[in-house]
């Protein structure tokens, strides 16, 4: 039932898969093509359009099954934000779709960082468990502003992080989209590029 579609990217590490979600579209910020019923599945078609399928208050919960059929067309409109995050020996890599203001990228707490695991229950919906929160001891950015470098010693194999970070684009466009990712951390990377 979540009415948003995400984005995801993978990164090899030892032989294995581990990567980051993002938000692909905004939910609740206007009311066109930004919200979708409830997308179930999507497909590209030969021009890079998106197609989405959504169904809303279906017969799992008793519903009318109302739906629809979306189709996102691509633009160069790209707004500055999280393009991709990779995890590295000490920490992680974040690069940007644009550069960022590198005087406001510099600053420790522009980003907030905190991990979760969790350990089933035996219910349903299990909590969180071993949340904590990782703080950014050093902060170092590319010469094109476009990768920026957080060193957070302790992360933890096994759980997920969930990356934030505030307001760094430049004067034209300060704010991110998107501006968060949540990292699945299986292993650390045994050694940073």
């Amino acid at each position: 039932n979540g009415r948003f579609l995400i984005r995801c990217s993978l990164q090899q590490v030892d032989g294995g898969l581990q990567g980051a979600v993002y938000p692909l579209t905004k939910l609740g910020e206007t009311n066109g093509l930004e919200e979708f019923l409830g997308p179930m599945s999507v497909t590209f078609g030969p021009q890079g359009e998106l197609y989405v399928g959504s169904i809303h208050d279906s017969g799992w919960v008793g519903g009318l099954n109302t739906g629809d059929i979306v189709r996102l067309t691509p633009n160069d409109q790209l707004p500055n934000g999280l393009r991709e995050v990779q995890a590295t020996a000490d920490g992680f890599m974040l690069s940007f779709v644009h550069p960022v203001d590198q005087a406001k990228a510099a600053v420790a707490n522009a980003y907030k960082v905190s991990g979760a695991t969790r350990v089933w229950q035996g219910t349903y919906a299990t909590e969180d468990s071993v949340r904590h929160t990782a703080a950014v001891q050093k902060v170092s950015i590319s010469e094109d502003g476009r990768e920026v470098r957080l060193m957070l010693p302790g992360l933890k194999p096994g759980h997920v992080y969930e990356v934030n970070v505030d307001a760094i684009g430049t004067v034209a466009q300060p704010r991110l989209w998107p501006n968060t990712a949540s990292y699945f951390l299986k292993r650390l990377p045994a050694e940073t590029k």
